[in-house]
Order: C-alpha cells, then structure tokens, then sequence
C-alpha cells in the first residue's frame, strides 16, 4: 500500500458536534488497507511522495483476500511537545507496539485535530522531505527529534512495546488577520479511513498559515 495524496487549496471549515460524532464513528471501524493513501476526509490536504508503504499487524488477516488489517488500539500515543525556534513549534509523537504481535511500518502519519468542542480542525500536511519542500527538522528541539526525521521513509519492524517516533513543526506566527487552529486533542491514522490513536497534548496545538503542519515519516 502506497502512502500519497495529492494537495489542493483548503479552507477553514468547522463540523457541529453530531457530525463529529459520525466521523470518529466512521473512522473507528476496522481498516482494510487501500492504495493509495489519501488524507482522513477533505478537512486535509497533502503534499507527499508515491513510495510510501504501509503497517500491518502478524495476526490480523482478512480472508478470502488475506489482506492485512491495522487497529489503532494496537497503538499508545504520547504526544511530546517541544521548543519553539524562529517562530516554529516542533513536537514528537511516540507510538508504542501494545498488540500481540509485531508489526511493519513505513511512511507519513495522517493527523487530525480537534478543539475544546470537539470540532474538527481543518488542516494542510506536509510531507517531509518532499519535493519542492526544503523544510528542515531541527535536531534536538524536542523529545526523540534527531535527523532521521529529515530521512526518506524506512521500513520499521516493531515488536510488542516496540515504539516509532514521527516528528511535526508548524509556524506559530499568525498571518494577517487570519486566526490559528486552536486543537486540545490530536488523533493519528495510519491510512485513511483507520482507527485512530488518540493523543492529548500537555498545551494546545495551534498551527498558523492555514493549519499548516510539517511531518516527518516514522523513524
């Protein structure tokens, strides 16, 4: 399964809270793995390679097909918020293994934010690196951030409690009179349409430039 989308111009948008409730009742079903990897709904626009991969868990096998299955409740979240540099916010999310078996990952985290309300949170990411993207990690900036975010995706093998860091950045900077998304509640997909790991960051998640968010593959 390859992990690619395509970006497009977005605009801020909200959902009441019943259409809330249809989404994360939509994306909390089982996953059957899809090619290619799109973003959760029209709320996200990407930029991002074609030779992403796919996560897949030993022991969830889909018959007749025999397609792999992944459930985000194999995962634990910890969302590690970190420093701020030239108007900048980097932060990490560590991923735990927490299922029965090992797993394979490779590719781009989906991210989805929410506010106080629960709305969700209209968002473009960024794939790095990616072409016509010189964005840079920096190093060091926050809890498990090294240089590897800055890599090419790479196939990870995660044992049971094995764990995967992915790195993200946003500009804190608003532009014009335009406001910043204000997210208390981060949820993480593997593809589109997966269930979600659930994430709540020690502050919130406020991405200027139209909810711009840069991220790095799993590492």
């Amino acid at each position: 399964m390859s992990f690619w989308t395509r970006c497009a111009p977005r605009t801020l948008a909200r959902e009441s809270s019943p259409q809330v409730v249809s989404h994360l009742r939509r994306i909390c079903c089982d996953l059957h793995l899809e090619s290619p990897r799109h973003s959760l709904d029209h709320h996200h626009d990407h930029h991002h390679h074609d030779n992403g991969g796919a996560l897949d868990h030993d022991d969830d096998l889909d018959h007749p097909t025999r397609e792999r299955r992944v459930r985000g409740q194999n995962f634990s979240g910890l969302y590690n918020t970190g420093e701020g540099a030239a108007g900048t916010v980097y932060a990490t999310v560590t991923l735990t293994n927490t299922g029965t078996t090992s797993c394979t990952l490779h590719g781009w985290p989906i991210l989805t934010l929410q506010d106080k309300l629960g709305a969700v949170l209209t968002s473009a990411l960024v794939d790095v690196p990616s072409a016509g993207n010189s964005f840079q990690f920096l190093a060091g900036s926050a809890t498990g951030l090294t240089s590897k975010a800055n890599d090419a995706p790479t196939t990870l093998t995660l044992a049971k409690n094995a764990t995967a860091t992915f790195a993200l950045a946003y500009s804190d900077v608003p532009v014009g009179t335009a406001a910043c998304e204000n997210a208390i509640s981060v949820f993480v997909q593997f593809a589109k349409n997966g269930t979600p790991v659930s994430l709540t960051p020690s502050e919130p998640v406020q991405p200027c430039s139209n909810g711009e968010i840069w991220l790095s593959p799993f590492y």
